[in-house]
């Protein structure tokens, strides 16, 4: 007798798409407001149309690693021509294994404020590029490309801005992008739909060389005459950094103690709780399992 052979498939399939919240739910007709989609089944997510708003893909838009979360940034309502248009539209996610789902958003017809910008957090990183920074301010609205965000007309590597328009988190690019690196301040501009804002950031040299060699540890400013100082150096793997200062009759008068990642690295010294004079400081690089690196004693000079 014949025999039929069949396969059963006893995988789980994927969750159908859903949504469960969005938050804002509402933004202003020139785009760029960012939106968190939250959810279920948003699988194999990957051209622009997948996320669309009345019909026109999202801005920009990414995806957690567990297919719950979406942040996009609504596009301009319309994308050309005038007027703009506010009211509730349809917001689509367009998913290739789980289905569509959609909600609605609403946009606005206010017009936001030029943006502003009170603080960034570090002020300073290494030529190398890499360093994460934060800036707080307002009306962080109307972003389109890469470019809304750059150090010294060049774009930040990465950027996301958060729900409420207020914070921007973004990575310093190389400085230069190409070619010798070099140091110095340079402007940090935010350009939204409305206008631009800018701030000071200044590139320092990396202890490490431009392929990312760890090199010499520094401390800058020296002459310190500010509240703060800093400790520049380089691990090579990740692990526990100990600065441990000294006056110049061998007491110890500060220790830090941070835990840090692999490459070039910044630990901050309060300098205003010192007294004028000349300072002597080790560094220390533990990497666990017995491996501790100790640097040579070197000096710095406070003066305030």
């Amino acid at each position: 007798a014949s025999q039929v052979r069949f396969t059963v498939d006893l995988s789980t399939p994927p969750a159908l798409c859903t949504i469960s919240g969005i938050t804002p739910s509402s933004g202003f007709t020139l785009g760029g407001t960012t939106v968190t989609i939250t959810g279920a089944g948003f699988n194999g997510l990957s051209l622009p149309s997948h996320i669309t708003f009345d019909g026109v893909n999202a801005s920009s838009y990414t995806v957690n690693n567990t297919s719950t979360v979406i942040t996009a940034i609504a596009p301009r309502h319309p994308l050309t021509g005038l007027p703009l248009v506010a009211g509730a539209v349809s917001l689509a996610v367009v998913t290739t294994t789980s289905g569509t789902c959609t909600t609605t958003y609403d946009y606005i017809a206010e017009t936001p404020g030029l943006c502003t910008i009170s603080s960034i957090s570090p002020t300073s990183g290494f030529t190398l590029g890499g360093t994460v920074v934060t800036v707080t301010g307002t009306n962080f609205y109307g972003f389109s490309g890469p470019n809304a965000v750059a150090f010294d007309g060049v774009a930040a590597s990465t950027y996301t801005v958060n729900t409420s328009s207020t914070v921007i988190i973004a990575t310093a690019p190389r400085h230069p992008l190409t070619g010798a690196l070099v140091t110095g301040l340079v402007p940090f501009r935010v350009t939204t739909s409305v206008g631009t804002c800018s701030t000071n950031y200044t590139y320092l040299f990396a202890p490490a060389t431009s392929t990312g060699v760890c090199g010499d540890q520094f401390f800058f400013p020296s002459p310190a005459t500010g509240a703060t100082g800093t400790f520049a150096y380089c691990m090579e793997g990740a692990g526990t950094a100990r600065v441990r200062v000294y006056n110049v009759i061998g007491d110890i008068v500060a220790r830090l103690e941070d835990a840090k990642a692999m490459g070039p690295q910044l630990s901050t010294l309060n300098t205003a709780r010192l007294a004028p004079g000349v300072y002597l400081y080790i560094l220390e690089r533990d990497y666990g399992d017995g491996n501790v690196v100790r640097s040579p004693v070197k000096k710095f000079v406070v003066k305030h």
